[in-house]
């Protein structure tokens, strides 16, 4: 059965978990949407708001006050919430494009640069959170951008949050978040994972073009096996259930047939119930 396109608008509204309000910890939710970007720090209220049952402002504050979740610089160069689980694993899956975006940019900075820099850095906030003007006056404009580098910086509250809106407050990563155990590897399929589980089937450059991956690091990256397919009932517009044509998708290694499963849709008989990761 070939599914309308009103079918599919609404099997990525259900992923997005915008079909019905959900019961959920806000890192698991944040984790389902495939993380927030948050140029506007209400932006994150309202998504969650919108998603979340009986979701309450200062829940996201407390959220992030608690580290559960996380502000920082990630996917593109831009602001998201992720959630403390997933912040590492995500650092290091772009680290190694972040460096080569420097290069083309910034051909000038080299990582001496960013690891003198760093190191000013690192002693500035070795007390706790500094605000941007204050970074600024240690290492200067040039050394603000060649630090990037170097060091995983994060935006703490009470800063980015909807009390106080402009994400300016940092913190050093490992101290806010906890020491870096993920590997480059697991990131990437991390990534990967949440994109499906957020977005759904997808072609490998429609997750590069998201979070900015390597082309290689994506290809070497397994994002299911046989125990990971998943045969769903998407939801359409009349609320009946209807089963996708060739629904157990071939696994690739190019991630492109990839059918993850849709949150709340019903499986058909004999399909997995287990959980996914997004």
């Amino acid at each position: 059965m070939t599914m309308s396109t009103t079918d599919r608008n609404r099997a990525l509204l259900a992923r997005q978990l915008l079909v019905e309000r959900v019961r959920l910890p806000l890192p698991r939710a944040v984790e389902r949407m495939g993380g927030i970007q948050t140029q506007y720090a209400p932006s994150a209220y309202i998504a969650l708001w919108s998603r979340v049952e009986r979701f309450e402002r200062a829940a996201l504050t407390h959220a992030l006050y608690r580290r559960s979740l996380v502000q920082a610089t990630l996917l593109r160069g831009t602001i998201h919430i992720v959630s403390r689980h997933d912040y590492w694993p995500w650092v290091e899956a772009i680290r190694k494009p972040t460096r080569a975006w420097y290069r083309r940019v910034a051909p000038n900075v080299s990582m001496a640069d960013g690891r003198r820099a760093g190191r000013k850095l690192r002693a500035a906030l070795r007390d706790g959170p500094r605000t941007r003007a204050e970074l600024l006056a240690v290492v200067g404009k040039e050394g603000w951008f060649a630090c990037g580098l170097d060091v995983q910086l994060v935006r703490v509250p009470p800063s980015g949050t909807w009390e106080r809106r402009r994400a300016d407050l940092y913190a050093l990563a490992e101290d806010w978040v906890g020491p870096n155990t993920a590997s480059a590897a697991e990131g990437v399929e991390l990534l990967a994972r949440r994109y499906l589980a957020a977005f759904g089937p997808a072609r490998p450059a429609d997750i590069r073009n998201w979070a900015r991956l390597d082309a290689e690091d994506l290809r070497r990256v397994r994002c299911c096996s046989s125990t990971h397919e998943r045969q769903v009932c998407f939801p359409t517009s009349s609320g009946r259930a209807s089963s996708p044509r060739n629904c157990r998708s071939r696994c690739t290694r190019s991630c492109s047939t990839v059918l993850s499963p849709v949150p709340g849709a019903t499986r058909t008989a004999g399909s997995s119930s287990s959980r996914s990761d997004g």
